[in-house]
């Protein structure tokens, strides 16, 4: 039997896929909306939670091309 690739998941385990569209604000707003720190701790609690890929739209944030950049550079 396979023992499946080094990440440690088994071939037949299912992908567990995340997409946020943050509201990036300096309140606490959850569960809409929220600050950077908050996305930042949700991410954390999906990959614990076993979500193999978070994909985070910042394109939908309220804010110019730059402060996206920059926002998308401090998440990670």
């Amino acid at each position: 039997m396979d023992s499946g690739d080094d990440d440690g998941k088994q071939p037949d385990d299912p992908e567990r896929i995340s997409r946020t569209l943050p509201d990036i604000t300096e309140a606490e707003k959850p569960p809409r909306a929220g600050t950077l720190g908050q996305y930042i701790d949700c991410a954390r609690a999906a990959a614990g939670a076993g979500v193999h890929d978070l994909v985070v739209d910042f394109g939908q944030t309220q804010a110019g091309l730059a402060e996206r950049v920059d926002l998308a550079g401090r998440f990670l």
